[in-house]
């Protein structure tokens, strides 16, 4: 019973420090900004980082299909044209798959449509901190 109301004690002074405001004097540290923005529309979910001026990833999936769709747009010296059979890594040394991709230029960005990724890249790239397309002799970072 006593070490209960000790672990309890314990327990309740460090909620008190994690909930405690800076000391007196002392600046808040800054948040952290927000990168990822989630949206749904037209039948589908999207989460995306990044800008079309430096450069943009996207997770495309609709309910039902099991096959999501990755786009990756930027300027075209930061976008390269990577197009037919591309293998996708999520992370470095992370779990990799086939998928296809395609090329478009809309507005000056160049947008990198990857298609007929297996489901199960959803869970590997919600774990990952950058996705690797490659191609034979080409390859781009996407952190």
């Amino acid at each position: 019973m006593r070490q209960l109301a000790v672990r309890l004690l314990i327990g309740l002074a460090l909620v008190s420090i994690c909930l405690e405001g800076p000391a007196p004097g002392q600046a808040a540290a800054p948040s952290a900004p927000v990168v990822w923005n989630a949206d749904f529309e037209d039948n589908h979910c999207t989460i995306t980082t990044g800008s079309i001026h430096t450069l943009g990833l996207s997770l495309w999936m609709t309910p039902g299909d099991f096959e999501p769709e990755l786009y990756v747009v930027g300027p075209p010296d930061r976008v390269p044209r990577l197009e037919g059979s591309i293998r996708v890594e999520a992370g470095s040394g992370g779990q990799s798959f086939d998928a296809i991709s395609s090329v478009e230029t809309r507005g000056g960005a160049r947008v990198l449509h990857i298609v007929q990724l297996p489901y199960e890249f959803t869970a590997a790239f919600a774990s990952s901190s950058e996705i690797r397309l490659k191609l034979p002799g080409r390859s781009l970072v996407v952190p």
